[in-house]
């Protein structure tokens, strides 16, 4: 604005009117070019009709390679069985849904993903019940052909004889074709008493486990923990639980108390005694790591989204997605590029439950939309495990949902 003023102050020739308009409509020119660096960009959302049949569910988005999407979900069996199957989209078409294993349950919320190289790892829950004590387990499988034929399914947590809850788990690549598997565990609670741990283990390329060990051992005890890779570093993101009830988002770089501590993303310092059960989200592009998350600190809930470009050092101040109706959380994440991130959560309003999808501008710190994604009953969906689900791929991001009027698994991308 300094060299505007000048050019025009020394402009000798014109006259004071001449210098007067012309600054005018440099100044107009500089204002509607701000203003359409924050205008609301048009988002395109286009339905995919998935390759999972009607009553699937359990459904889970993950990036895979050569830019393809990877829609994994549970489907009724013949009999009384459950199925868990997974399918490619090119952005075009669907390969021929694959299965990783039949089961008479499977607990949790199953995951497939891509570990690089053309191999996939798988990871789900299943429930047993012991004198009368119920407990689940986490198992694992590796494929090195694509997900063609998959290894034995191998217990990742160890401890056969301690009876507990362990869930929430996931799978993220490391170097070498090894996996990272982590999920919450209940070993040290006793009648809601006790620290609930972040375990982990690694995965060979065979498909074997190693020893567990404890990434954190204190953590809210059902909120989501997220598996993020940014700059060859993969952090685990999750609500810590701190002193004096306090439940806020932390990110740790992985493998955690041997190597690292968490960092808190903002200290809402939201105390609760218990967990309140939420989803996370988080995203990543080649400048900035982002967290978007529930929180109801000030008594009030409210969805925040926060960016960095070196989580281990700490996050910017959040920026507040404000919204006339009740957010109720389960929020997820994805970023279009360096500047646009989406962020998804769930509210509800006299008119009902919503789906909600917010495109929110990291460097501006300004929602620039808000969109209806879904508005489907909220006694009949949106509950665990059948959770909204989302993905990035490219430029576009997935987000999945189960509609269970339709009984349907349903599918947009979006992109800019």
């Amino acid at each position: 604005m300094k060299q505007m003023i000048i050019c025009v102050s020394r402009g000798a020739r014109q006259t004071h009117a001449a210098a007067t308009l012309a600054l005018i409509a440099l100044l107009a020119l500089s204002h509607a070019q701000a203003v359409a660096a924050v205008s609301d960009p048009a988002l395109t959302i286009q339905s995919i009709t998935p390759p999972s049949p009607a009553k699937s569910k359990q459904a889970h988005l993950s990036a895979g390679g050569n830019g393809k999407l990877i829609l994994s979900w549970v489907e009724p069996g013949t009999k009384s069985g459950k199925t868990l199957k997974f399918s490619f989209y090119d952005g075009n078409v669907w390969s021929a849904p694959g299965e990783v294993v039949g089961l008479p349950d499977i607990y949790d919320l199953p995951k497939v993903v891509d570990l690089g190289n053309g191999s996939l790892g798988a990871v789900w829950g299943t429930m047993t019940k012991h004198k009368k004590q119920a407990s689940s387990e986490v198992y694992v499988s590796h494929s090195a052909d694509g997900g063609l034929t998959w290894s034995p399914a191998v217990k990742a947590n160890s401890d056969i004889k301690i009876k507990t809850s362990r869930y929430n788990a996931y799978m993220a690549p490391l170097s070498d074709g090894q996996a990272a598997v982590f999920w919450s565990d209940a070993r040290h609670r006793k009648k809601g008493r006790g620290s609930q741990y972040l375990m982990g283990a690694v995965m060979a390329p065979s498909g074997k486990v190693e020893h567990d060990f404890a990434v954190d051992d204190d953590i809210c005890s059902c909120c989501q923990l997220l598996p993020t890779r940014y700059k060859d570093q993969l952090y685990l993101t999750y609500r810590d639980h701190l002193p004096g009830e306090v439940r806020d988002i932390a990110v740790l770089p992985w493998p955690g108390i041997q190597a690292a501590k968490p960092v808190r993303v903002h200290e809402d310092n939201w105390v609760l005694e218990g967990c309140p059960g939420q989803n996370v989200g988080t995203a990543v592009s080649s400048k900035r790591f982002g967290v978007a998350w529930f929180t109801a600190a000030d008594g009030k809930g409210k969805v925040q989204v926060a960016f960095s470009d070196d989580p281990a050092k700490g996050f910017g101040a959040p920026i507040e997605i404000n919204t006339p109706h009740q957010p109720r959380g389960e929020v997820k994440m994805a970023m279009l590029d360096d500047d646009h991130a989406l962020v998804q959560w769930i509210q509800t309003s006299p008119q009902g439950a919503s789906l909600q999808l917010a495109l929110v501008s990291a460097a501006s710190r300004q929602v620039l939309t808000e969109s209806e994604l879904s508005k489907p009953s909220w006694e009949t969906t949106f509950k665990w495990p059948d959770m909204p689900t989302v993905a990035q791929v490219g430029r576009n991001a997935y987000f999945s949902w189960l509609d269970t009027a339709a009984e349907q698994i349903r599918l947009v991308k979006i992109g800019l």
